[in-house]
């Protein structure tokens, strides 16, 4: 098997990450020290290249022997191993490798990137179940230390800055053989590809606090650090709704409005998985539709009483609903019936949520509060 990196797209990292965290947590100009767990190649989705070319110091750290001598032909710091929670040798790894032509992401093309770890297990077999007809895998044997085991075989080592975690699934056990009081790096950037609150509670208890999460990344700071940039860039914490934090992505796209209006088709419940809670307790407005039975037992706080499942007219439903409801605000649905409708319009109606029921194909308005 060649050990030759293939050739791939310029250096490449999920969500910007690399960036973000070095102009939000460290001044211009600072060359510190970065570890990276699950180091991968040397320029395909590597947080670490992106350091180096910074002028940082990176200690990479990867079990898959065709990537580790990739690094060594680079000239990089590497040490070949696997990280977990104990010290072992001859420990089976599972590499597994993309099949060609089904292996593009990101511009650059695939290899042994995706579930090569210690094992597929949870919800990543699940998902490598559905998926591995474009993989092939086999067995290595590897040697696995404790970062604390590695760092601490280091002279001299400078103030730790940085730590990045990727072993697709097995960051916690990286995690527990990592001593986090006595390293206390500032920040930590660490792979949650299915958004398990096991990461935040672990890190919580040893004083780290998520700051983003930049998809498929986790970034938690050390509690008292404090982004280098100025103090508006970073948003005031805020309650999140939806299941994989859109409503958190989406706010950065509108941090100043207040009143914007939203239309949100499949609406789920009015907490549970909600994208448009959060929009709405800040004062947003708009229609939520969601069909079907499921919302029957959501209605115990409407205004108006549920419109009869009997077929009526779109006009009688719109002249029903033309009343004042919650605190005497006023929504007419005739404004969004037809075509003319005015700019800034759409931001004139009132905090009412609207859901649109379309069981049987019989389709009714109804107001409703969160």
């Amino acid at each position: 098997m060649s050990t030759e990196a293939p050739a791939k797209a310029a250096s490449v990292t999920e969500g910007d990450v690399d960036r973000l965290v070095r102009e939000s947590f460290f001044p211009a100009g600072h060359h510190g020290l970065m570890v990276e767990i699950g180091a991968d190649s040397p320029d395909f989705l590597s947080l670490g290249n992106s350091f180096r070319r910074a002028g940082w110091r990176v200690l990479s750290v990867e079990p898959n022997p065709i990537f580790a001598e990739q690094h060594r032909k680079r000239g990089h710091e590497i040490h070949e191993y696997a990280c977990g929670e104990e010290d072992r040798d001859d420990v089976s790894f599972t590499l597994v490798e993309a099949q060609t032509l089904k292996s593009e992401y990101e511009g650059g093309e695939i290899t042994y990137e995706s579930f090569s770890s210690l094992g597929i297990r949870d919800d990543f077999a699940k998902l490598f179940s559905s998926l591995k007809d474009r993989f092939t895998t086999r067995k290595i044997k590897v040697q696995a230390r404790r970062l604390d085991t590695i760092l601490d075989g280091l002279a001299d080592l400078p103030p730790v800055d940085v730590v990045a975690i990727d072993t697709e699934g097995w960051e916690l056990e990286c995690l527990r053989g990592f001593s986090l009081d006595r390293f206390a790096p500032k920040v930590l950037i660490i792979e949650d590809l299915f958004g398990r609150t096991a990461l935040d509670n672990y890190l919580a208890a040893q004083g780290y606090v998520r700051w983003q999460r930049l998809t498929p990344n986790n970034v938690y700071v050390r509690k008292g650090i404090v982004s280098a940039k100025k103090s508006e860039r970073l948003l005031p914490p805020m309650i999140s709704y939806s299941p994989n934090l859109e409503d958190v992505l989406l706010r950065r796209c509108f941090p100043k409005v207040t009143d914007g209006f939203y239309v949100d088709i499949g609406a789920h419940q009015p907490a549970n998985g909600s994208v448009t809670r959060w929009f709405y307790e800040q004062g947003w407005s708009g229609i939520n539709a969601e069909p079907g039975d499921g919302i029957v037992a959501l209605r115990v706080d409407l205004a108006l009483p549920a419109a009869s499942s009997t077929p009526s007219s779109t006009a009688a439903r719109m002249a029903a609903l033309d009343k004042p409801l919650h605190e005497g605000t006023a929504v007419n649905l005739n404004r969004y019936a037809g075509h003319a409708v005015a700019p800034g319009e759409w931001r004139t109606v009132g905090r009412p949520e609207w859901i649109l029921d379309t069981v049987e194909f019989k389709t009714a308005w109804h107001p409703i509060g969160w």
